[in-house]
């Protein structure tokens, strides 16, 4: 075949070769048995005003309520006292904060201020009895100090350990090598004008 029959037989292939795209067939209608029936009953046909209507109806809640606002209100005192039993509701706490001035003249005032300063204590806490478990909750939290490596007392300064049992130093060229050690080993301190 020629170059002529090629394209030819392209053009042919592209438009007669293709895939062809076969047509949906809608579904066949249900068969109904008597025209009494629900599947009998031909669709009621509105006009566009009776439509809207019924979508703005349709649209329309039944009960319409206020949006609820949610009180913001502080959250209650309630420790848990014992392992396992729900948190304890007290409900005078927590108290109203005593009222504070915006700013205080002199400081004289304002040390005068918080040394009279008394909060109120209710008779239910002058009655009570402590318990090992508030004591507890009340002393503040003891962290165990953090470990620390054991450093040997009689371990030697650097400059003054022995070479090993080599020839590859002489005990100047050690000296000299740990001498570069303790040097490599400190913080680099440079100009911050080498780091930009």
């Amino acid at each position: 075949m020629t170059i002529r029959d090629w394209k030819h037989f392209l053009a042919w292939a592209a438009f007669r070769a293709g895939p062809k795209n076969p047509q949906l067939q809608r579904p066949a209608k249900p068969f109904c048995a008597a025209k009494y029936l629900p599947c009998a009953l031909q669709k009621r046909q509105l006009d566009e005003d009776e439509l809207r209507e019924r979508m703005l109806m349709l649209a329309k809640p039944r009960k319409i309520t206020e949006k609820y606002n949610t009180p913001d209100l502080p959250p209650a005192y309630s420790p848990a006292i014992s392992w396992g039993k729900p948190p304890h509701r007290d409900p005078g706490r927590p108290f109203k904060p005593p009222y504070v001035p915006a700013c205080f003249p002199t400081d004289e005032l304002e040390a005068d201020f918080w040394a009279q300063l008394r909060f109120p204590v209710r008779q239910a806490a002058l009655l009570g009895k402590i318990t090992p478990r508030i004591q507890s909750l009340a002393k503040p939290r003891v962290y165990p100090p953090t470990t620390h490596c054991l450093i040997n007392k009689n371990m030697l300064h650097p400059l003054d350990v022995q070479p090993p049992p080599r020839k590859k130093f002489t005990h100047r060229g050690w000296r000299l090598h740990q001498i570069r050690l303790l040097y490599l080993s400190k913080p680099v301190s440079r100009n911050e004008t080498i780091f930009f």
